[in-house]
């Protein structure tokens, strides 16, 4: 899977970045079937089971659901990589930001 690395900085107001992703969660929740939402838990849970790290409640942007993982540690590396190779081919994409260290799935 090709990963994309992004530049990007933590907030300098948590709180209301913390307020402001849950108002955007809450409204592109709805431009989401419920197939869609299963396919980002079911990559949420596989995740757990593969690598260790920081899991966040899943993020829902307009175009595309997030599964973020924060300073992830391949446990089971046969089988992450395994999956990694299955969701490129089902379309799904990989950023990573070296600064936060953290690595972002985009369920489309």
């Amino acid at each position: 899977m090709d990963t994309n690395f992004i530049n990007s900085d933590e907030s300098s107001n948590k709180r209301w970045a913390i307020w402001d992703r849950q108002q955007r969660n809450t409204a592109n929740k709805s431009h989401f079937a419920d197939k869609q939402i299963s396919k980002a838990y079911a990559i949420k849970y596989a995740l757990e089971a593969a690598v260790e790290g920081t899991f966040f409640d899943l993020t829902y942007n307009k175009n595309s659901i997030v599964v973020k993982v924060q300073n992830l540690v391949v446990k089971d590396a046969l089988n992450f990589f395994e999956l990694e190779k299955q969701w490129a081919a089902e379309g799904i994409s990989k950023k990573a930001s070296k600064k936060t260290n953290s690595v972002l799935y985009h369920v489309v």
